[in-house]
């Protein structure tokens, strides 16, 4: 499941998500959960990736307190956190100290830039760290041992496992 309702931004709870784990479960008890917290639309909103991320990492903390609020409610399923919308805030800091040189500008064509509109879809090197991100959370795996279908000079595995290794909820 993947943030951000209306309710959360307000008050930091989903009943949607409620919803979706009371129809699983009652499905398949042995259900798992991973909620997705993506990046904040619009990225050329703001002015550089500080403001980016101090937006992200709030949402982040209140994600956590939400997936805190879904264990203690639903004892003994396994609740996890995707936080693949840190890709963007990685991809875009090395932007912006000149050190991401797999693209040429933030919002592009899809193999030149980490966004495809200014809504923020992504380009290619964001679906790739994203992808890596979300292969990492719900499988566990190392995702140094991902292939990529294309070469990058970054390193993305590393910034993956980073961001994973970040998040004590990811795995």
């Amino acid at each position: 499941m993947i943030c951000c309702s209306q309710e959360f931004i307000n008050a930091g709870t989903d009943s949607g998500i409620t919803q979706w784990m009371d129809y699983a479960l009652a499905q398949n008890p042995e259900t798992r959960f991973a909620l997705a917290l993506p990046w904040p639309d619009f990225p050329q909103n703001y002015p550089s990736v500080a403001e980016v991320a101090e937006l992200w990492n709030g949402g982040h903390a209140l994600w956590h307190a939400l997936i805190d609020a879904l264990r203690a409610a639903y004892p003994g399923v396994e609740i996890s956190c995707i936080p693949h919308g840190r890709a963007a805030l990685e991809l875009r800091a090395r932007f912006e100290m000149d050190a991401l040189p797999d693209v040429d500008r933030m919002t592009g064509e899809s193999d030149t830039a980490i966004f495809t509109d200014r809504k923020g879809h992504a380009g290619q090197i964001l679906k790739d760290l994203g992808t890596s991100v979300w292969l990492g959370a719900i499988y566990g795996v190392e995702v140094t041992d991902v292939l990529f279908t294309r070469d990058y000079e970054t390193d993305l595995a590393e910034i993956a496992e980073t961001i994973l290794g970040d998040d004590p909820y990811a795995r």
